[in-house]
């Protein structure tokens, strides 16, 4: 059972431009460690946060990514493929997830070139559906990346929360076990003046 309260893992806060930013937020039962990688953040060319969660059968980095419309995209490529170097590890699982700003349902000159860096590290997009429908237009440009090896019985589905423009995306990784350690439940008998006699 996850809680409804959650705290911030990890952000990366704009300081030259107006408006934006980003953030991770995790249920606060989970067991988490904020990783620092801030300094890879350059604000119009790729935003960056992440955090690693622990479970009892593996170490779970989830990086989340931003990429601005005005952005240089050689730029933002080669600062995810330093930052995703850094983090990638074969006892690690790695979940890299945004807005990319390119749309995986149609092809682009941006699309082959993502892939190419992402599907160097053993990770794939999994989104096939809309994750943004702009009045007549639908297009994917929000994506989650994961080794579909190591998940192969993965489920993702959209999630219409009505708090942007853009619906979120909800990964579902079953054989990942998260134990709630904040929620235990304990059934102990009441001993008083009454139910001793019983």
């Amino acid at each position: 059972m996850i809680s409804n309260k959650y705290t911030v893992g990890a952000k990366f806060c704009r300081k030259a431009h107006k408006g934006g930013g980003m953030c991770i937020l995790i249920d606060e039962n989970l067991h988490f460690t904020n990783i620092n990688i801030d300094k890879y953040s350059e604000e119009s060319d790729i935003e960056i946060c992440a955090i690693r969660v622990y479970t009892p059968a593996c170490q779970i980095a989830v990086v989340t990514v931003y990429r601005s419309p005005t952005g240089d995209i050689t730029n933002f490529l080669n600062i995810l493929e330093t930052t995703t170097d850094k983090l990638y590890k074969n006892t690690t699982n790695l979940i890299i997830c945004g807005d990319f700003k390119i749309n995986y349902l149609s092809d682009s000159k941006e699309k082959p070139k993502l892939n190419s860096l992402i599907n160097s590290y053993s990770l794939y997009s999994i989104i096939e559906f809309p994750t943004r429908t702009y009045y007549t237009t639908s297009t994917a440009i929000d994506n989650v990346f994961i080794n579909k090896f190591k998940h192969d019985n993965y489920k993702i589905y959209p999630l219409i929360n009505g708090l942007s423009d853009h619906d979120a995306q909800v990964l579902n990784l079953p054989n990942t076990f998260i134990p709630n350690n904040g929620n235990e439940l304990f059934t102990y008998r009441e001993i008083n003046e009454y139910s001793i006699p019983k």
